[in-house]
């Protein structure tokens, strides 16, 4: 059978090349469309299934697509990833046949032989009918997966052709923090087996020569939640990576994780740069509302040690939280000047539904009760609370970055964030995340150009 993947952005994910690998080493055909315009029905010639994977506040798009494909073309449509994992209701769609709850590489193997083959689907763990709510499988063991099938997206020469590749090397994150759905995966997989799992050292070499050896590639992005969590794996990782790879590469981390001596040793592998959460400069928002458990002596002291090395990095940094006040948003742009980040990223944050931050959203009256997951903005554009100084956050958020680089200009941020939305500081932001894309993918300059366009495309409506 062939199962066609759909989805909004030139972007590669994870997600369906893992499910295109196990597809394809089953003997099943795969394909992904990226809609230019409606003639995109046309590419879905041959499909025995669509699958979409979407996240919350995207997932609109995808839900109007599947209505256009089912009233076209009457095939089958499955959708998974974050949004029906957490909102596994919108089976209830009339143009969704399926959802994938959790992981979803051999749930889609079962799906897919049993349509090729005319057998029941109403009983295959990980997904949901419009007649049955099927329970999750055991978590998977990474080792035993193939890998993912890059070829999937690798059509389109300019993702091809990225010097970054992107590469991950466990699953699943042991924090709760508030404004993150993590609670409920864990919650998911209660019971199941092992939550928080990575593959072996080794494989994940393996992993990376395969890639250097067929693309372009100059440096190893890992995409990990959590890989420098465990010190020992880090540490024997980082030994035969600086032995057999020695390619430069990025990584996240929290800012609790590394100690001098495995900052020293990744270094020593060639790490060119890092990214960590700060989120807010304040600990109050940082600790006591996002949980994220954190301490600003943390921050500042990793931030001393990766310049002592004479490593770059990066920071993710959110405002708008609940309760945060204006005098607080500025301490996050404050902190990042004392650090000196090199590429400080910043999002509106947003109250998913069924996440803790949600709950004291409605608990301060800051979004109405029956909000929903069709109410969320995007993390770029707007926030949908109702909290103080809305236009002064937002205009805020815009100008982030800049004040960040060009420190000597944030007085006369303070001041302009005062004035009315408008179409330059909307241009400032994308031109901030075309240099954040060219420092941080090591793309070229209209390459990081053509990201700030795709960006223009999907988040701002003017």
């Amino acid at each position: 059978m062939k199962v066609f993947f759909l989805q909004d952005m030139l972007f590669e994910y994870f997600g369906p090349m893992y499910l295109s690998a196990v597809l394809k080493k089953n003997g099943h055909e795969t394909e992904i469309v990226i809609p230019k315009d409606k003639d995109y029905i046309k590419e879905l010639k041959g499909a025995g299934l669509v699958a979409l994977s979407c996240m919350s506040s995207g997932h609109q798009w995808y839900l109007d697509r599947a209505k256009e494909i089912k009233e076209q073309l009457g095939i089958p449509i499955l959708f998974g990833g974050p949004h029906p994992t957490y909102f596994p209701e919108i089976i209830k769609e009339s143009q969704v046949d399926y959802v994938c709850v959790g992981e979803g590489e051999y749930a889609i193997l079962d799906l897919v032989n049993a349509l090729e083959q005319g057998k029941d689907t109403e009983h295959i763990p990980n997904i949901w009918t419009k007649n049955n709510k099927n329970d999750v499988r055991p978590p998977l063991d990474l080792d035993t997966l193939p890998f993912p099938d890059r070829e999937l997206f690798y059509k389109y020469k300019f993702l091809r052709n990225m010097p970054t590749k992107k590469f991950i090397t466990g699953r699943g994150c042991p924090f709760q923090c508030t404004f993150c759905y993590n609670h409920k995966v864990q919650e998911l997989y209660s019971g199941k087996g092992r939550f928080v799992r990575r593959t072996s050292p080794q494989r994940a070499i393996e992993e990376i020569k395969l890639v250097k050896e067929k693309y372009p590639l100059k440096t190893v992005r890992f995409s990990d939640d959590t890989f420098a969590m465990d010190k020992k794996w880090f540490n024997d990782f980082m030994t035969i990576y600086k032995k057999e790879i020695h390619l430069p590469f990025t990584f996240l981390l929290r800012a609790d994780e590394l100690d001098e001596d495995s900052i020293r040793l990744s270094k020593e592998a060639n790490c060119h740069s890092v990214y960590f959460g700060i989120e807010s400069g304040s600990e109050r928002i940082r600790n006591e509302v996002l949980k994220k458990n954190i301490m600003n002596k943390d921050i500042y002291r990793t931030a001393k040690l990766l310049k002592k090395y004479k490593i770059k990095f990066g920071t993710y940094n959110m405002v708008g939280n609940p309760t945060e006040t204006l005098e607080e948003a500025f301490s996050t742009i404050q902190m990042n000047i004392d650090i000196k980040a090199d590429v400080p990223f910043c999002s509106i944050i947003q109250p998913y539904p069924r996440t803790k931050l949600y709950d004291i959203c409605i608990e301060k009256g800051l979004i109405k009760k029956d909000f929903n997951a069709d109410d969320l903005t995007t993390m770029y554009e707007e926030t949908p609370m109702h909290i103080e100084n809305k236009k002064e956050i937002e205009n805020l958020h815009k100008l982030f970055y800049i004040s960040i680089k060009f420190p000597f200009i944030f007085p006369l941020v303070k001041k302009a964030i005062k004035l009315p939305h408008n179409p330059l500081f909307n241009f400032i932001f994308l031109l901030s995340y075309a240099h954040r894309s060219f420092k941080s993918f090591n793309a070229g300059l209209l390459d990081s150009i053509k990201l700030g366009f795709q960006l223009k495309k999907t988040v701002f409506k003017s």
